[in-house]
């Protein structure tokens, strides 16, 4: 028997910005997977703007490392893909761990607490 999975991925596109959801728990035996799920939603909609919305993800969340990783490695490398990532005011410490992250490996990928904003920014990319 398969084990579900403890953590959801629904996207839609709003306006011309593919946005993603992610709720549940994420193991970090998941990640990996989850990272190709939506690199493959990312790829097949062609978008190039990408709100990836984390506030309903459960604790424990992904350390420092896994964050590291998950940034450098991520597969949608190819694509010029402008990446807000939404998440609780209690994780901006690491939104800009990551924003750090992306910057060094010349990825576009914002630090948001409020959708509207993330939005904003992307729609002027």
């Amino acid at each position: 028997m398969e084990e579900e999975a403890k953590y959801q991925i629904s996207s839609l596109m709003n306006e011309g910005i593919l946005e993603i959801v992610i709720a549940g728990e994420l193991p970090k035996d998941d990640i990996e997977e989850a990272q190709l799920k939506i690199a493959g939603i990312i790829s097949e909609s062609g978008a190039r703007n990408v709100p990836v919305d984390r506030r309903e993800l459960g604790e424990p969340r992904m350390g420092i490392m896994e964050n590291y990783f998950a940034v450098r490695s991520t597969p949608v490398q190819g694509l010029r893909v402008n990446v807000a990532v939404v998440d609780l005011p209690k994780h901006k410490e690491m939104g800009e761990f990551l924003e750090t992250t992306a910057y060094n490996v010349n990825r576009s990928l914002k630090f948001f607490t409020d959708i509207d904003a993330a939005r904003a920014w992307l729609a002027g990319k």
